[in-house]
């Protein structure tokens, strides 16, 4: 199996865990919105000393604006997620998944697909206490 760029780098290059590039995330933060591949890079992470509870926040918005589902839920469930944090972008989680670009996602090729995925992660946030009136700065 060819590995990804970003497994190669955190296995050959062990990367400081803690660094922030310009938007202040970090590799953690990076490799949950990586689709398919998200849980695999988090646990080689994770194996590298990274610890998920620091960024489990940021990284549900990651989930969230990438339809996936089996991450979030994860990241809720064992990680503490909140599903009301906000954003420095002033988003939450439910936010991330209502507007999320329907052709951002790669491993969603049809709309049903999305749609499903989008119900999906609405359900489990509701489901955990997500506000539904919580309002941004544009309403």
């Amino acid at each position: 199996r060819k590995p990804t760029h970003l497994r190669t780098y955190i296995q050959y290059y062990q990367p400081a865990l803690t660094i922030q590039d310009h938007f202040g995330n970090t590799p953690l933060i990076h490799a949950a919105g990586q689709g398919k591949k998200a849980v695999e890079l988090i646990t080689l992470l994770q194996k590298s000393g990274a610890q998920v509870h620091t960024s489990a926040n940021q990284m549900l918005h990651r989930a969230c604006a990438t339809l996936n589902v089996a991450l979030a839920k994860t990241l809720i469930e064992e990680h503490g997620a909140d599903v009301n944090y906000v954003s420095n972008r002033n988003n939450t989680p439910l936010k991330e998944v209502v507007t999320a670009s329907n052709f951002a996602h790669k491993k969603h090729h049809n709309p049903k697909k999305i749609a499903e995925a989008k119900l999906a992660l609405v359900d489990l946030l509701i489901t955990r206490g997500a506000r539904i009136n919580a309002q941004d700065d544009e309403g």
